[in-house]
């Protein structure tokens, strides 16, 4: 079986200085972090348990606001001083 040519070049996000890495080919990303910041996060855990209560009720209210945000009219001289 041949393989396909990639289309899209690969992206990378982050530097060599930090601690996790985001590389990103078509439909799939794959993160690298250091081994020390991994324990840290305890991805594995967030990942097999649901998100506590407060947080779930923290992006409802996120997303209530975005959607009311979607009313404001931002264009290119909004955040000039």
């Amino acid at each position: 079986m041949k393989c396909p040519e990639l289309v899209n070049l690969p992206r990378v996000r982050g530097t060599k200085e930090d601690s996790w890495l985001l590389v990103v080919a078509k439909d799939v990303q794959v993160h690298f972090v250091l081994a020390e910041h991994r324990y840290e996060l305890d991805l594995e855990f967030r990942w097999l348990n649901a998100p506590p209560e407060e947080m779930v009720n923290k992006w409802h209210m996120y997303e209530k606001l975005k959607k009311r945000g979607d009313q404001i009219d931002v264009n290119d001289s909004t955040f000039k001083t």
